[in-house]
C-alpha cells in the first residue's frame, strides 16, 4: 500500500511555517543604511530576501531574488520606498548560485 504524501493528509502543514504566517512582500530598513527587500518566489518558501546596503557613493545588492515579473514588481516597489535608483546600485554580491538569490543579477548588471 502506497503512504500518501503529506499533501494529501488533511490538515497536515509541511513546512514549519503556515502561509499565513509567512511575511508578504515588502521593503523595509532593518538599520541605518540597510534595506531588506522580501520578493515572492514560486516556491512552498514564497519569499526570498535581498539587501540593499547604502553608501555615500551608491548602494551594494546582496542577492538578486527570482527573475519573475512579481519579483520584479515587488523590486521595483522596494527600491522606490528605499529612495534607490539602479542608477547608483555599484556592486551585486550573491551569496549562492541558486535560482531564487540569482535571478535578477543579469539584467541588474547589464543596466
Amino acid at each position: 500500500m502506497q503512504q500518501p504524501s503529506p499533501e494529501q493528509v488533511p490538515g497536515r502543514v509541511t513546512s514549519g511555517w503556515h502561509h499565513d504566517m509567512l511575511p508578504l512582500p515588502e521593503a523595509r530598513e532593518v538599520a541605518p543604511g540597510i534595506w531588506k527587500f522580501t520578493l515572492p518566489i514560486p516556491f512552498p518558501l514564497r519569499t526570498v530576501n535581498m539587501y540593499a546596503l547604502v553608501g555615500d557613493d551608491g548602494w551594494t545588492l546582496v542577492d538578486a531574488g527570482m527573475g519573475t515579473p512579481d519579483a520584479r514588481a515587488a523590486f521595483a516597489a522596494g527600491l522606490h520606498k528605499a529612495g534607490l535608483s539602479i542608477d547608483t546600485l555599484r556592486t551585486i554580491v550573491l551569496s549562492h548560485d541558486h535560482p531564487d538569490h540569482i535571478g535578477l543579477s543579469g539584467e541588474l548588471h547589464e543596466r
